[in-house]
């Protein structure tokens, strides 16, 4: 019987036209692992990494080989007891999911996928738009989303830069083609869940310049670029400014809010020194020892006021006269 899995959204089996309930999490999570494995066996010390991490329980290798043994009874429930597994078979001391015997989103997207590459490369950029769309209509999802304990596993997190990367594609062969309405909302997506994304944004400013959204563009590259230089310190790379470029071409820059005025933060300038109060200063001259002096009593002098900070003269006061005597 055909046995039909989906991996690129929530995790779902189907036999022969019929869904199947997989059972527990952690069951679910292991035929999860092992189809994302691409065929290729996972050694049982993988597959209990990646269900407990450092600290499995004792009974961790018996509760996995259970989760196998249900597994291979729901994928396939006619098969003979004591006899091998076609689907999920022992490998090498681990599991292996077969992709030749059944039927997985996964490689159908990925072969989508390569026939738009080969329409691209031929000059087909129409064809390849729609190999591109049809590909990210399978896409259900988060891959595995219904499994939060492989939210960060590196094959997830893979997959969810291979979509991004798909959806990449499409956008600008969208674009090309001057469907640039059609793809609108997608790039915005795009770019609403990558702010710091140069290509994304870029190729978002360029859909809303295609679709008459001028206005919208300028604004949209005023905050990226207020952005990369706010938390990363850098000016728009190359593809930002060739979309900003282009807004250009069509005119001048629509007005948009004035920015903030940023006041920089720090000290005010340090005092000069005294005026005035000639006879205060004369008082404070004659309790300073003369250069050279020695022993005596340590005259203690405090000025109160706003506090000043000096670095090198030792009689702060007099600074005042110094500067105008200079002056003159």
């Amino acid at each position: 019987m055909a046995v039909r899995i989906q991996v690129l959204g929530s995790l779902r089996v189907w036999l022969a036209g019929a869904e199947v309930d997989l059972g527990p999490p952690g069951r679910r999570a292991v035929l999860g692992l092992l189809v994302l494995a691409g065929g290729e066996a996972m050694s049982k010390q993988e597959l209990l990494d990646a269900l407990w991490g450092e600290r499995p329980p004792r009974s961790a290798v018996n509760v996995l080989q259970t989760h196998v043994k249900h597994l291979r009874r729901l994928l396939e429930p006619g098969r003979p007891a004591r006899s091998g597994s076609e689907i999920l078979p022992h490998v090498g001391g681990g599991y292996a999911v077969r992709w030749d015997a059944v039927e997985i989103d996964l490689p159908h997207v990925r072969g989508l996928v390569a026939e738009a590459n080969d329409a691209q490369r031929d000059g087909e950029t129409g064809r390849a738009a729609a190999l591109f769309g049809e590909a990210l209509r399978w896409w259900r999802g988060r891959p595995l989303a219904d499994i939060p304990l492989l939210s960060t596993h590196p094959k997830v997190l893979a997959l969810i830069a291979e979509r991004r990367a798909l959806l990449a594609r499409y956008g600008d062969a969208m674009l090309a083609i001057g469907a640039a309405d059609e793809v609108l909302a997608d790039l915005a997506e795009a770019a609403a869940d990558q702010p710091l994304d140069e290509p994304a944004q870029a190729r978002l400013i360029r859909a809303y310049h295609a679709t008459g959204q001028r206005a919208t563009a300028f604004r949209l590259y005023q905050e990226v670029r207020e952005r990369l230089v706010e938390e990363l310190g850098v000016e728009p790379g190359p593809e930002l400014a060739a979309a900003h470029a282009a807004l250009l071409e069509d005119g001048e820059p629509i007005p948009g809010p004035r920015s903030a005025v940023r006041v920089p933060r720090q000290l005010p300038a340090e005092p000069s020194g005294f005026t005035g109060r000639a006879a205060e200063l004369s008082i404070l001259d004659q309790l300073v020892p003369s250069a050279g002096s020695s022993g005596g009593a340590v005259a203690l002098v405090a000025v109160t006021g706003p506090a000043v900070s000096t670095r090198s003269n030792s009689r702060p006061w007099r600074r005042t006269s110094s500067s105008r005597k200079s002056r003159n």
